[in-house]
């Protein structure tokens, strides 16, 4: 996870380097767990759950699919940015209002 200690702004520039790479024809591949970071930034994503491949395909597909809720075991909501689909854990009825 080459983003996983960086800050947000960090984390973007390093993935904008990586796809430049990728436009080089480099072949790039990378583990995220950031759900958006992967939805900005990458053509293609494997989604793994439990040790096994659940969903291999593009990333619209792949992020606009149940199997990722199912994946993660909670819905997200999807919304329309500026740059893709973005995804937020829907709240639960359990969610305790406050942090």
């Amino acid at each position: 996870e080459p983003a996983a200690a960086l800050d947000v702004g960090q984390a973007a520039a390093l993935m904008r380097r990586l796809r430049f790479h990728a436009a080089q024809g480099a072949a790039v591949a990378v583990v995220v767990h950031d759900l958006n970071l992967a939805a900005r930034f990458c053509d293609r994503l494997l989604l793994l759950a439990e040790g096994r491949i659940q969903l291999a395909d593009t990333t619209a597909k792949v992020i606009a699919s149940t199997v990722l809720d199912a994946a993660f075991g909670i819905a997200f909501g999807r919304l329309a940015g500026p740059e893709g689909t973005v995804v937020v854990a829907a709240p639960q009825a359990n969610d305790s209002p406050s942090c």
